[in-house]
């Protein structure tokens, strides 16, 4: 079978959605948890059966910045060999106006370390350059339009809000593939009412809107055009993200919001 990826691919960044442009105030920060299962699986995947959970935290910080902390662990029944469970921890450290990016990311199989990513992006005059402390390779030039995953979450609430169907650009998060970047295109459906229950859950009002959102990633400039990964979710007004359909290829996980914890303002992190 191909390798298993447990990444959350932005998921723990990508928060967001009346008039108006949208501003950083308008995400909630908090902790959001959801139950993962099984939505299908080719053949070929080697995967007979899943289940697991996945928990993005994000905190703001009294400096306009955001910490985002994300953790998938996964148990998976396979159809030829022993169930294993995979363990994937991130950390982003983002801050105001794309100023600068720390990084660190791990993914642990049955208890085992098995991937390492950490480094941080910063601004060279004009241009802007990765470190990678782990691997080490040194520093690396990058798209200077990338955005880090919180700013791409506020510009996809702005679109939201905007009435836009489409977004699209390079999003760096460290950890994604040899150099941190995807290139992303997001569709959003025109605004809709919230179901009350998962309203309230997500701490708004009954009537509070939401947009569908349906997003694919690519390798930039890969020679295969089609994307490395899909998702689908639906995006309160609050930030808060529901209805997780997570298409790696071969399977699709599905992901149910189970908990919403609003989380207070932190201090400014030391660079």
């Amino acid at each position: 079978m191909s390798k298993f990826d447990a990444r959350a691919v932005f998921l723990g960044g990508v928060l967001a959605v009346l008039p108006g442009l949208a501003q950083a105030e308008d995400l909630l920060a908090h902790r959001a948890v959801y139950d993962l299962v099984l939505l299908r699986a080719d053949s070929g995947s080697g995967i007979s059966g899943l289940e697991g959970r996945f928990v993005a935290a994000s905190w703001r910080t009294e400096c306009g910045g955001w910490i985002v902390e994300t953790r998938t662990v996964l148990d998976l029944a396979m159809a030829d060999r022993p169930s294993v469970t995979t363990d994937r921890r991130t950390l982003g450290e983002e801050g105001p106006g794309r100023s600068f990016y720390r990084f660190e990311a791990a993914t642990l199989y049955d208890g085992h370390p098995v991937e390492r990513a950490e480094g941080n992006a910063e601004w060279v005059g004009d241009a802007l350059r990765v470190h990678y402390a782990e691997p080490a390779r040194g520093d690396l030039p990058i798209d200077p339009e990338a955005l880090f995953p919180q700013a791409f979450s506020e510009e996809l609430l702005k679109a939201a809000r905007l009435g836009q169907r489409m977004v699209v650009g390079t999003v760096f998060d460290g950890s994604a593939g040899e150099d941190g970047e995807r290139y992303l295109s997001a569709v959003l459906s025109r605004a809709e009412t919230a179901p009350p229950a998962l309203a309230t859950l997500a701490g708004l009002p009954e009537g509070a809107l939401g947009w569908q959102v349906s997003m694919a990633f690519f390798v930039p400039g890969g020679a295969d055009a089609l994307p490395v990964f899909r998702s689908r979710f639906f995006m309160l007004e609050n930030g808060v993200l529901a209805d997780l359909e997570l298409d790696y290829g071969r399977y699709v996980l599905a992901g149910t919001l189970q908990q919403v914890t609003p989380l207070p303002l932190e201090a400014c992190f030391s660079r």
